[in-house]
């Protein structure tokens, strides 16, 4: 009986282990912002938040985003790059982008 048992169990956990890693890839836009960017693009936001109205309704929290948001919009560019994904654990993570080449703007 105890035979009987452990092979059942041995099969159960057996046949519950899957070790298949899906991957995937596609080609996708995001916007790439290169590390000499990085000394422009913070002197650019300090000097946003400073000359933000403080006199206005807004807080000052909500301009750091909008300064960091203006900050890639000059400063990085759109580029098509290749996405490799692996499927953790029901979802999807990015494990690698390749670019492949920016984006023109219009």
């Amino acid at each position: 009986m105890n035979r009987l048992i452990m092979l059942i169990l041995s099969i159960a956990l057996l046949g519950g282990c899957n070790d298949e890693v899906k991957t995937r890839q596609f080609s996708d836009i995001r916007t790439i912002c290169h590390d000499s960017s990085i000394e422009n693009r913070k002197n650019f936001i300090l000097e946003c938040i400073k000359n933000a109205n403080p006199y206005s309704d807004e807080e000052p929290e909500d301009w750091i985003g909008k300064c960091e948001r203006f900050s890639k919009n000059l400063y990085c560019k759109d580029t098509r790059v290749l996405v490799t994904q692996n499927d953790g654990k029901g979802y999807f993570s990015d494990v690698d982008i390749q670019l492949i080449n920016e984006v023109d703007s219009e």
